[in-house]
């Protein structure tokens, strides 16, 4: 749109500023990041000992003093794990990450270590009860160390005993008071070991990308950065695998805290008086709703960038069966020509579909696109609806959208923090 160039100029600068700040004041905050890569012969996995040292540095990177252990024996693992609960103790969050094999026997999950002794494809369920970890085991000794609230995050096969095999694997564990419990995938998939399988640039597990990306995202509560990982894995997945996650923690959990302004920091001369994230202009409510329309612009967009010609046909089916995201995502295929023959009128009509419906990607979508190629005021007067009604739903792009149509610098100012109240990630999406 156009005057969207100078408020991006003027994002930046506040965003430098943003970031600039440290983090909140927290309690101790620990992590256990383990990979095991190094199975013996076809068992062996590309990506698990890279996507725990993508996890070590994200953690790192927002304040987690981190232990990191790869391709560790049945011995060394457990004396890991020792060793983690005694750091977990009284923490304000331990966080246990897992990327390897994982088997299920008998209702219980199973972490393999690296010395299984024996091929994955011929091993039993005494030998898995005998060399495997038990992730009930883990958890309770995690537990009993008492923090404040505890991560556990396990990125194994849940229809399989592999990231990658064919039979049954991880089932649901029970999470304890104060625990926050993820798989990688839902009971009854696979978790795919490699992002590069699926053509991505990275060869990090789908899993790992995007819940690395969402560590990095500030103020982001523990259930809005897994529902994002959800949406974006089974985007990326073709619905092959979706993350599953259950939470029992006493009241919200954020990994990566933003330092709010001081109270009793003077404005700067031209500073819109609203503080980024007070209360009167990000309400709570308001501010996890923007989270999750982030979220789900991100997925709309790596949904167009993989589709190929063979899912076409299915995203069409989707569409036309009144799925919201499918609906938005073929708009935007047709509006840029990807894959497809450019056609903005049949863009524009999917994307009516899906607005109506209230989903705001598509209401800024179609308001952005009437507004672009405005021949009347009524038309402009269509693409502020649209707009209007997508930032009234949180969605810090339509925000930002509006400013640009704002008459006066005060009113566009006001607007650039509103949508930045919004979250940030809406300044990410072309």
């Amino acid at each position: 749109m156009q005057g969207r160039s100078w408020l991006l100029t003027a994002a930046g600068l506040v965003l430098g500023c943003l970031l600039a700040c440290p983090a909140d004041a927290a309690g101790k905050r620990v992590a256990l990041v383990v990979g095991i890569s190094e199975y013996p012969g076809v068992d062996r996995l590309d990506a698990a000992v890279s996507d725990a040292r993508l996890i070590s540095r994200q953690l790192r990177g927002i304040g987690f003093e981190v232990t990191e252990s790869t391709n560790g024996s049945y011995r060394s693992l457990g004396e890991d794990l020792a060793d983690f609960a005694a750091e977990a103790a009284d923490a304000e969050i331990a966080l246990f990450y897992y990327a390897g094999h994982g088997f299920e026997v008998g209702g219980e999950n199973f972490l393999m270590p690296v010395d299984i002794g024996q091929p994955m494809a011929t091993i039993d369920r005494a030998a898995v009860r005998m060399r495997g970890l038990p992730l009930s085991t883990v958890l309770r000794d995690l537990r009993a160390a008492n923090p404040h609230a505890l991560v556990a995050v396990i990125d194994a096969c849940r229809d399989a005993p592999t990231r990658g095999g064919q039979t049954r694997g991880l089932v649901t564990t029970e999470t304890g008071d104060g625990t926050f419990l993820a798989f990688s995938t839902s009971p009854g998939q696979r978790a795919i070991d490699s992002a590069a399988s699926l053509g991505h640039a990275s060869r990090n597990s789908p899993f790992a990308l995007f819940f690395a990306e969402n560590l990095a995202e500030p103020g982001l509560g523990m259930l809005d950065l897994m529902q994002a990982t959800q949406s974006q894995v089974d985007a990326l997945t073709r619905g092959r695998q979706r993350p599953w996650f259950a939470s029992e923690l006493n009241g919200p959990l954020v990994l990566n805290p933003r330092r709010p302004a001081s109270a009793g920091q003077a404005a700067r001369p031209g500073q819109p008086r609203a503080a980024f994230g007070s209360p009167a202009m990000c309400p709570p409510e308001r501010t996890e709703a923007s989270r999750l329309w982030n979220s789900e612009m991100r997925a709309v967009l790596l949904a167009g960038q993989t589709l190929t010609a063979d899912g076409l046909p299915r995203l069409r089916r989707e569409a036309e069966a009144g799925d919201l995201r499918a609906m938005t995502v073929l708009g935007k295929v047709l509006s840029e020509g990807t894959g497809v023959g450019r056609d903005r009128a049949q863009a524009r009509r999917h994307w009516l579909r899906a607005a109506e419906a209230g989903h705001a990607v598509a209401q800024t979508l179609l308001g952005e696109d009437l507004h672009d190629d405005a021949p009347d005021e009524r038309t402009r007067r269509e693409a502020r609806k649209w707009l209007e009604r997508a930032s009234q739903a949180g969605f810090a792009r339509a925000t930002l959208d509006l400013a640009s149509l704002q008459d006066n610098n005060q009113d566009a100012a006001s607007a650039l923090m509103l949508a930045f109240c919004q979250g940030i990630q809406g300044f990410n999406t072309p």
